[in-house]
């Protein structure tokens, strides 16, 4: 049972990494694209700002949480999964703040 466990924590570990890396770099684009145009584009450049924070954040847990896993140390593998709920929490509240911005924008 154990080893299913630390396979199962490496398999959210690496996605946690892989889904950051990709919302790191579309975060980054969105900004790289709209920011020529001032205010127009203002809560989306926020939001995006936003998303790159979580995204660096995720990286962090991703990092932390392998490290946990592959040495085998509980506490950091505990501090991670805490803190995947709260990274859980912070993509829901970008997630509907990007929603409640593009309904705005119709």
């Amino acid at each position: 049972m154990q080893g299913a466990q630390r396979l199962i924590g490496l398999i959210f570990m690496i996605l946690i990494l892989i889904f950051a890396i990709i919302h790191l770099a579309v975060g980054i684009s969105i900004i790289v694209r709209v920011h020529n145009y001032g205010d127009v584009f203002g809560p989306e450049r926020g939001i995006a700002a936003f998303n790159i924070v979580i995204s660096i954040y995720a990286i962090i847990i991703g990092i932390v949480g392998l490290v946990g896993v592959i040495a085998g140390k509980s506490a950091l593998s505990k501090i991670a999964a805490f803190a995947s709920i709260a990274l859980a929490f912070f993509a829901l509240v970008s997630l509907i703040t990007a929603l409640i911005i593009n309904s705005l924008a119709i």
